[in-house]
């Protein structure tokens, strides 16, 4: 089982680097993140240890292409889960999370008619975005653009946790702390939580908070890991203190927690 402690937000890059942590096979799983990055453009990975060993993962993309279509992602992943001949459980919940947070951002901008159709996620916490268009009728496709590297995010926290050979369940030791504020991108400003990342969070009754800063802390993508792999708040928390332990941050460090991994 797999606890977390989210009292510093969440990502996708920060879940790799958190299983990183617990020590799943780093030359797997970076390997893996950049064949699948390869797929969109030049990509590199690097896996960074803080002075107090908080595991942080930069990841650099430049893409091929302007745009990435819903189901050309879908094809990448999938083709990529093949290639590296990842158990069927992990291409499940990788897949369920991409249509997760396609679908989330889709429901998003049904309420924000006077926006153009985007579909966006902030690399971390350091504000970079991915936005795609949708038109809500079954011939149109949904794009996204600037943050391709979503199926890079999901892959390696598959293979993290196939690494590591665990059950992909996710308790949560406390609420998902969420951040505040608003978050600036090419169409204007949104508060934080994004709609997309609370769509997620309220629909799978993952629970949440604000603060404990005025930045974004929760993505899109990393709220779709957490819907993916069954996320749910723990009334009772477990003895943790043998059990082992991972902790990683984002692309930039502020004065608050770590995300904290558990493995009892």
């Amino acid at each position: 089982m797999l606890y977390l402690d989210a009292g510093g937000g969440v990502a996708g890059d920060m879940l790799c680097a958190g299983l990183l942590a617990l020590g799943a096979d780093a030359d797997q799983v970076l390997g893996a993140m950049e064949m699948m990055g390869h797929y969109l453009g030049e990509a590199s990975m690097a896996l960074e240890v803080l002075p107090d060993g908080v595991r942080r993962l930069r990841i650099s993309l430049e893409n091929n292409e302007s745009h990435l279509a819903a189901s050309r992602a879908r094809q990448i992943l999938s083709e990529g889960f093949e290639r590296l001949s990842v158990p069927d459980q992990y291409r499940a919940y990788g897949l369920r999370a991409l249509d997760i947070l396609i679908d989330a951002e889709c429901e998003a901008h049904k309420n924000m008619p006077e926006m153009d159709h985007h579909i966006h996620d902030h690399r971390d916490h350091d504000h970079s975005h991915s936005h795609g268009h949708h038109d809500h009728h079954s011939h149109q496709e949904t794009f996204l653009h600037e943050a391709q590297d979503i199926v890079m995010d999901i892959c390696g926290v598959m293979c993290g946790l196939w690494s590591l050979k665990l059950n992909p369940q996710i308790v949560l030791l406390g609420p998902l702390f969420v951040g505040g504020g608003t978050v600036s991108f090419s169409h204007g400003d949104l508060s934080v939580p994004a709609p997309a990342a609370r769509i997620i969070l309220d629909q799978q009754k993952i629970p949440w908070s604000y603060g404990p800063i005025e930045q974004e802390l929760c993505t899109p993508t990393g709220a779709a890991l957490l819907a993916a792999l069954g996320a749910k708040g723990s009334a009772t928390p477990p003895e943790l203190s043998h059990a082992r332990k991972g902790c990683s941050r984002g692309t930039r460090s502020y004065d608050i927690p770590p995300l904290t991994l558990y493995l009892v």
